[in-house]
């Protein structure tokens, strides 16, 4: 499949750990195809369609065999082909151009995907059991989704809010390999959040599953969702990004709408009210929202 070992990355570069308040270059980076930062770290698909990692990587999540972290992008040794990358909490998985799957990093609630849980980290890609055919993937918190080409999608990873969308919920829940996200299907997007998922559909109408305690799936019943349910009132929608306990769809139109919790001014909308349990036109378009 055209897998080739590669040598870690180093670098000279006067890295350091300060943050920054206006834009900054990534060090060495100047061929990056697609980027995705997790909570404590970043990745970037390379032209050449192999994978570099930075930031934090206790949980092994960079990828590249070790524990260290890492202050300049580092290869991901040993994966080609890349064509999409996601970073999530402490782990991170990528496309290939065959459909097929690889992550890395912490697997005690089985993000890795690949039919076992683990109590140690796995630094180094292992593929994603059972999935093939998959167009697009997102690692959320603590799970991941993959879409496939005929519409339907599959997660992994923990299931304690229901957030795979497969019917259970609750401890004891939590899948190690793929399973079926019910109730979906025409789907075009995917997106995993903190405690719930979504999915835009063909028909512009938008599907979540997992918590619902600050309404972040759309409707006023504040119950999670076992299966895929469609978001009420919710037309023209294009993408869609699930966040901590909000999400957002952008529309075709070019306006955005939102809801869920809005403690901090999530959704746009010019109030700090604490939730909006229905979709909310972001004010201005979709231009700022925090």
């Amino acid at each position: 499949d055209g897998t080739a070992g590669s040598t870690p990355a180093t670098s000279t570069a006067p890295a350091t750990t300060t943050s920054k308040a206006v834009p900054t270059a990534v060090f060495g980076l100047t061929d990056a195809v697609a980027l995705s930062g997790g909570t404590l770290h970043t990745c970037a698909v390379k032209a050449n369609a192999t994978v570099a990692c930075w930031g934090a990587n206790e949980s092994g999540q960079l990828g590249d065999g070790t524990f260290i972290d890492r202050l300049t992008p580092t290869a991901v040794p040993g994966l080609t082909n890349v064509v999409a990358i996601s970073a999530g909490k402490q782990h991170t998985c990528a496309l290939r151009s065959n459909g097929t799957a690889f992550c890395w990093g912490a697997n005690n609630l089985g993000q890795l995907g690949n039919g076992n849980f683990a109590a140690v980290s796995t630094p180094l890609p292992v593929q994603v059991v059972n999935l093939t055919g998959a167009v697009a993937i997102d690692a959320g918190t603590d799970h991941a989704c993959a879409l496939k080409g005929d519409g339907t999608a599959v997660c992994w990873g923990q299931n304690l809010f229901a957030q795979l969308g497969d019917g259970t919920s609750g401890p004891n829940t939590d899948k190690a390999s793929p399973v079926p996200v019910l109730a979906l299907s025409g789907a075009i997007s995917i997106n995993a959040g903190n405690r719930h998922s979504c999915a835009v559909k063909a028909d512009g109408r938008a599907a979540c599953w997992g918590e619902n305690l600050d309404g972040q799936l759309g409707d006023a019943t504040g119950i999670k969702k076992l299966v895929a349910t469609n978001v009420p009132g919710l037309t023209g929608a294009a993408a869609i990004s699930a966040g901590g306990a909000h999400t957002c769809a952008l529309k075709t139109d070019g306006s955005a709408a939102c809801w869920g919790r809005n403690t901090d001014g999530q959704v746009g909308d010019g109030s700090l009210s604490a939730t909006r349990t229905a979709a909310t036109p972001v004010l201005g378009g979709a231009v700022y929202w925090k």
